[in-house]
């Protein structure tokens, strides 16, 4: 997304001597991932502030990112895409937030349902980044770390009577995550097939 910004201050680093030429693609990819990320989460803290709903997009960031971090999932064909699909997702999950009005008994059963099906799931490589069987097996073991972490969040968040009022941002960043891995699925599943039959 930022690349030829990233090239611009890497090139002037190399020239003062700040990074070594032979570190030049290394130094671009982290600019731009930097930048990329920084943008991302700026873009969500003023969405949050359009919405008057800063604590729950910063609750829903914390638990979205990082449970999708090792589950994996659809993702966008490129950066700009990315970008704006990140953009709707927060703002539907803010206005999911807003207007959540399902039993806490129900809301248990689904984010129990969520978290069976990231569970089994879980990680969804995408087209442009196999996963090797190492790879495999670690990001399956960190997912289910996650996934264990982020339910006891919603449930101190949801059983805690202070706290209760963000147990739908925990439920909805889980059922967001759980969304995104069953479209990963179907996604490079109809992949494989493809390839398949072009072969």
């Amino acid at each position: 997304m930022f690349k030829v910004l990233s090239g611009s201050i890497t090139d002037s680093a190399v020239k003062r001597g700040a990074v070594k030429p032979e570190d030049r693609e290394e130094t671009v990819y982290g600019i731009n991932t930097l930048l990329t990320v920084g943008v991302n989460i700026i873009s969500a803290l003023l969405i949050g502030l359009i919405f008057n709903m800063v604590i729950e997009i910063i609750l829903f960031l914390v638990i979205y990112k990082q449970l999708r971090k090792y589950t994996g999932g659809i993702h966008a064909n490129n950066a700009l895409n990315c970008y704006i699909s990140s953009c709707i997702t927060y703002i539907a999950a803010l206005v999911c937030i807003r207007y959540y009005d399902v039993p806490g008994s129900v809301t248990t059963v689904l984010v129990l349902c969520s978290s069976a099906v990231l569970w089994i799931l879980a990680p969804i490589e995408a087209k442009n980044k196999p996963l090797d069987e190492l790879e495999r097996m670690v990001f399956r073991r960190r997912s289910h770390i996650m996934i264990i972490v982020c339910f006891a969040v919603f449930a101190a968040l949801h059983y805690i009577p202070v706290l209760k009022a963000y147990s739908a941002v925990a439920a909805i960043s889980i059922y967001t995550v759980a969304i995104f891995a069953v479209l990963g699925k179907i996604s490079i599943a109809r992949y494989h097939q493809k390839q398949q039959h072009n072969l």
